[in-house]
């Protein structure tokens, strides 16, 4: 098994961010840190067997989305060498109209 980089694209980041401040405003602050922290080291998780994710290439080439908790949709791409996640949508999300190539 081969391990990749997993590194997250500017969009990704904007979206942990704001998933961060709506839980930090509903909830507390810790428990926003605490879920985030999650969801990252879940994305870190994803530097071997990258492919367990469902690919989507009807919406991106060689796009795959996993699904954290029910509740977290992470898109990513797969290269020789990285995992480049590149969006993060809360469930509800029309996030298949947002997606953009990275």
């Amino acid at each position: 098994m081969k391990r990749r980089a997993v590194v997250f694209r500017p969009l990704a980041r904007e979206d942990i961010n704001r998933i961060y401040d709506n839980l930090a405003e509903r909830v507390s602050e810790l428990s926003a840190f605490n879920y985030v922290n999650r969801i990252l080291t879940f994305c870190e998780k994803l530097d071997l067997m990258p492919e367990r994710g469902r690919l989507r290439d009807e919406i991106v080439s060689d796009m795959r989305t996993i699904i954290f908790q029910r509740k977290i949709t992470i898109a990513y791409i797969i290269t020789d060498d990285e995992v480049v996640i590149f969006r993060v949508f809360v469930k509800g999300e029309d996030w298949e109209t947002k997606i953009t190539p990275p």
